[in-house]
């Protein structure tokens, strides 16, 4: 908390989900969020783009799938850093039921650059900001 004068504060509110909030230091103004999805929309073709490169599933040939030894696919498993744990806790979950498992989508694992263990590289871009719940939290109804 800061002590700032009221008579200084142009605006107050939350931001929204999906809404962008940018200062312009240089311009000294605000950028609202329609302006700079717009402006950022405009910067490039990306409609026609997606209109000449997309594809439809049912337009790709596919090809018959084999049948990888158990030993590749512990491999890469362990590779891309997928533990016992995710396979039991995680995976078989999504397999058996068809959607995520509900928990928590933050990390309490030891930061990989202070671990004595040895971590997979996607460890180190983990983003931990978002302490939040899936699906989220349903909060108590008053009696």
């Amino acid at each position: 908390m800061l002590p700032i004068d009221p008579s200084n504060i142009e605006r107050k509110g939350r931001l929204q989900p999906g809404r962008v909030f940018l200062v312009d230091v240089a311009q000294g103004r605000i950028i609202e969020d329609e302006e700079l999805k717009s402006s950022l929309a405009a910067a490039a073709p990306y409609g026609e783009w997606l209109d000449r490169h997309q594809l439809s599933l049912d337009a790709i040939d596919v090809p018959e799938a084999l049948t990888p030894e158990y030993a590749s696919v512990v491999r890469l498993q362990k590779s891309f850093g997928y533990s016992e744990e995710d396979l039991r806790m995680i995976m078989r979950h999504m397999a058996q039921v068809g959607e995520e498992p509900v928990g928590s989508m933050g990390s309490d694992t030891t930061l990989p650059v202070l671990s004595s263990l040895p971590r997979s590289i996607f460890d180190y871009f983990s983003q931990l900001f978002a302490q939040v719940t899936n699906p989220p939290s349903t909060p108590f109804a008053k009696s």
